[in-house]
């Protein structure tokens, strides 16, 4: 996956600047202006025609207007999370340069003491700095190194355990890659096995360390998987140069790890031969200096003493300061300040957590604020969540490749997502120079862990942490298509570049548009085309069928139900039964499925003058989805959530259908033709009931015709597929 440019173009003041393109890309207005648009124009030649009031243009318009509006509400200023230009706080101080880590850092001036003596009195035994994540250590290493700069120190990033990485990432840090004894040295042990291995490493030692010298794993955590995943023999020739380091003269190895992940170091250094050197959060009664130090940098905020005190509290709540809380906080403040603090994050939480959900919510809002639509919010929780899922599943960083596999969207949305978070720093960019992603903080990863999710649903977030668990050998198939609106565009891309032109389909419901604009300009044309079936209706049903002038007005709002239903199944065929024929699941079932818009289209013409009618064009096509959803279940034979999900959703969509024809009777009892003194009722009443049949659409596309909704469904598909 190349990473995209991403340019979001916002500065706190940009309203006016991004308004327009907010409007553009708003995808309420992208459904509601083609249409009352397509509407309008046709009444107002029809009116124009018969000289009276084009009334559907001017409430067109007063639509139009209402969305203009609430968009602008819409696309009111958000703060924004402050990059790289905080001056007195920043929570991810491993992603920025030496220099720029100065002005950030807390010195723990008793503790950074304490360190220094125990690294002092150590003789031939490692040392492991220790403590809760998020309570110091990276930055008591800074502060201990901005100290000892006359100091020769080492820190190597603790990414991988194998012995060639390790003395390579140390030959590179002592400047000794091309030196030709040691690579020797290095042959020598690989080739020889056993033989002489300790003898041998003990010479490269030598060679490398000829002054003292520290040397600092940071984040040791990560190493216990690396070296339970090497072979016998390189686990056999890395606990040797452990050993050799630890006995070595000049060399003193540190190591830094988390206090739930400490049993993994211990499995490599052995029972014996460290001392443990413990990091606990800032504690302000034991430590007056640091407090005074805590409200300064506080008081630089300009924050009163009620929020002060509010911030302690919260900050205290463990009993500890956990010093990226504290610079998380502090960055907030800065960025966001308390006010949204408390509104995003003191929502749901309080302490520690109520500030990393104010970060997370932050993110959110921020990128469906630059994506013009905060739906898109959904996008980014989901990539946030798989990438979280598999770093702390797994214990490693996330191939960017393998995103799409997991998050299921496609690799447009997961370029834009990346490069965001990448740009807010929120991905350890040691991890993204090679490609994958690890966030850069533990504390973010289990907030996201244990969070209650805005967008993903709780079988989502099972179906993903299934897919992160299972064989990474066996990858669903899952189709890179981006989301397309049958008005709006003709093909899109798929993962490996080609274009999939759904053109016949997409030109048949053009086709379509085209009729129902023929049918509200020239209603009489239209009424004598469909007469045999007219008067077929009104054999049956006498006064069902209404004249042209009388039906076109009760057409229009039952033409925007149907078309939001027809837009609906047309979504579920480009992304999941597509996703579903890539898997040979339903070949021929793919068939029926890219019909169901267009006949649903074609019953809405030919009963456009019989408005009690007008739900039959979405039952029918309903029952067809849902006997679809039926037969995938059953042809499965399986047990897994997604076929019960689908063979639920079938039975309860035909249910739905069934019931929406009872409409159809309440209809037929109703709105009659011969009743001419109450066509204002009749028109009121199609009018609500084609609103009550919008919103149920509405929610069935959140929980299936949305983006987000479509990829709940592959997710769940993809988990219940793939095999363990």
């Amino acid at each position: 996956m190349k990473f995209n440019e991403f340019n979001a173009d916002v500065r706190e003041n940009s309203t006016t600047n991004n308004f327009w393109d907010f409007c553009y890309h708003h995808r309420y207005v992208q459904l509601l202006l083609p249409i009352l648009g397509l509407f309008g124009a046709a009444d107002f030649y029809s009116a124009y025609q018969d000289q009276k009031w084009p009334w559907v243009l001017i409430g067109s318009c007063i639509i139009t207007l209402l969305v203009v509006i609430l968009a602008w509400k819409k696309v009111s200023p958000v703060e924004l999370l402050s990059h790289i230009s905080c001056r007195h706080f920043y929570p991810f101080l491993s992603n920025i340069t030496h220099e720029e880590r100065e002005k950030f850092l807390l010195n723990r001036i008793g503790l950074l003491n304490d360190l220094e003596n125990k690294i002092i009195s150590l003789q031939k035994t490692h040392l492991i700095i220790i403590g809760e994540s998020g309570a110091g250590k990276s930055t008591l290493k800074e502060n201990f190194k901005a100290r000892n700069r006359e100091k020769k120190i080492i820190e190597l990033e603790s990414n991988s355990a194998g012995f060639v990485e390790v003395i390579d990432a140390i030959l590179a840090k002592v400047g000794k890659s091309d030196n030709v004894q040691a690579q020797s040295l290095v042959t020598e042990i690989i080739s020889n096995g056993e033989a002489n291995l300790k003898s041998a490493i003990d010479r490269l030692v030598g060679l490398l360390f000829e002054e003292p010298t520290i040397l600092i794993f940071d984040q040791s955590e990560r190493l216990s998987p690396s070296f339970q995943s090497l072979s016998k023999k390189d686990r056999k020739r890395t606990t040797e140069l452990l050993e050799k380091l630890k006995e070595s003269e000049f060399c003193k190895t540190i190591f830094t790890i988390r206090s739930d992940r400490i049993d993994g170091l211990i499995s490599m250094l052995g029972e014996r031969g460290f001392e443990i050197f413990f990091v606990e959060g800032f504690d302000a009664e034991d430590d007056l200096g640091l407090a005074e130090r805590i409200k300064i940098k506080l008081n630089k905020l300009q924050v009163n003493d009620t929020d002060t005190t509010w911030i302690l509290d919260n900050l205290t709540e463990k009993g500890t300061i956990n010093a990226f809380i504290f610079q998380l906080a502090g960055y907030l403040i800065e960025s966001i300040g308390i006010k949204k603090i408390k509104a995003i994050g003191g929502r749901l939480y309080s302490g520690e957590k109520m500030f990393l959900e104010a970060y997370i919510g932050s993110l959110l809002d921020e990128f469906g604020y630059v994506q013009h639509d905060h739906l898109k919010s959904a996008d980014l929780e989901n990539i946030l969540f798989c990438v979280a899922s598999f770093n702390k599943r797994k214990n490693s960083a996330l191939n960017i490749k393998d995103l799409t596999h997991i998050s299921h969207l496609p690799e447009s949305k997961c370029e834009r997502c990346i490069q965001f978070l990448r740009d807010k720093k929120v991905f350890d960019e040691r991890d993204i120079e090679d490609h994958r992603l690890r966030l850069v903080h533990d504390l973010l990863m289990d907030h996201l862990m244990a969070r209650e999710p805005r967008f993903l649903p709780p079988e989502q977030r099972i179906a993903i942490e299934q897919i992160v668990d299972r064989s990474s050998s066996e990858k669903p198939a899952f189709t890179s298509l981006d989301y397309v609106s049958p008005f709006l565009n003709f093909a899109r891309r798929d993962e490996n570049g080609s274009i999939d032109i759904g053109l016949p389909e997409t030109l048949l419901l053009w086709f379509f548009a085209i009729v129902y604009f023929w049918r509200i300009a020239f209603p009489e044309q239209a009424f004598n085309l469909l007469l045999p079936i007219n008067d077929y209706f009104s054999g049956v049903y006498p006064g069902i069928v209404f004249p042209p002038e009388t039906a076109t007005y009760m057409f229009i709002p039952t033409a925007f139900t149907q078309y939001i239903w027809v837009s609906i199944i047309y979504g579920l065929n480009r992304e999941f039964f597509y996703y579903l024929r890539k898997t040979n699941e339903i070949k021929y079932l793919y068939f029926f499925s890219k019909l169901i818009g267009p006949f649903g289209a074609l019953l809405g013409f030919l009963f456009s003058f019989i408005p009690s009618f007008f739900v039959i064009p979405i039952a029918l096509p309903g029952a067809i989805l849902g006997s679809i959803y039926i037969f995938i279940s059953v042809k499965s034979k399986s047990n897994t959530a997604i076929y019960k999900y689908l063979s639920l959703t079938g039975i309860a969509t035909i249910g739905n259908m069934i019931i929406s024809l009872a409409v159809v009777y309440f209809l037929i009892q109703t709105v009659s033709h011969p009743s001419n003194d109450h066509v204002r009722q009749h028109v009121l009443t199609v009018t609500f009931i084609s609103g009550l049949f919008c919103y149920f659409a509405y929610q069935m596309r959140l929980k299936q015709g949305s983006i987000l909704g479509r990829t709940v469904l592959t997710t769940m598909y993809a988990a219940g597929r793939v095999k363990s």
